[in-house]
């Protein structure tokens, strides 16, 4: 009767320098990306369709276009046109000492797209590039705060107000900051 009490005390007295021995560091494994699987039913393609000479295409059906995925044709269970959707626009407009002669013809062929493609739910702002990047106005659906600022747009040649601005330059810059325009339209006024 003894045996198996010894039994019992000896297995846990060799499971205790066991548990104290020093393991074995597991390799890190490399951190996978994590696979995100979605199932739906409706997905929006959106698209615009132009002829061979720019202009819109508009009378087109669901029968004009063909959607894959993986190589395997999908059916096409929705179709409308989206033609009403609120557009957000900028506008950069070049005032660097080599558009002098072509300002004006410039501000005014701005100022009739901004006429002839700005509606009520539609936003537009603008940014002057030379030496430097300037926000000359900021989201506004008003023609005539558009036309104000296009109006007050003048050649400028003096250096930069930006330098070295948010796109890194090993020297300073020569000619127009039109990477830095860019980066603020892009980063400061169309950020999400």
């Amino acid at each position: 009767m003894r045996f198996p009490g010894l039994l019992a005390i000896t297995l846990a007295l060799s499971a205790a320098p066991a548990a104290q021995w020093p393991r074995q560091p597991t390799p890190e494994q490399p951190e996978q990306a994590p696979t995100i699987k979605v199932d739906v039913d409706v997905v929006n393609v959106l698209c615009t369709v132009r002829n061979r000479n720019g202009g819109l295409v508009k009378d087109l059906t669901k029968d004009d276009f063909q959607v894959y995925e993986d190589g395997k044709l999908q059916p096409i269970r929705y179709f409308s046109r989206e033609t009403d959707l609120p557009l957000t626009i900028g506008l950069l407009v070049d005032v660097s000492r080599s558009q002098e002669r072509l300002l004006e013809t410039e501000k005014r062929a701005a100022a009739q797209f901004f006429s002839q493609v700005l509606r009520k739910q539609d936003m537009a702002f603008l940014i002057s590039f030379g030496s430097d990047a300037q926000l000359e106005q900021d989201f506004t659906n008003s023609q005539r705060l558009l036309r104000a600022a296009l109006e007050g747009l003048r050649v400028r040649s003096d250096p930069g107000g930006l330098y070295p601005g948010p796109v890194p330059t090993v020297t300073r810059p020569r000619g127009t900051v039109l990477f830095d325009a860019v980066y603020l339209a892009a980063r400061e006024k169309l950020r999400g």
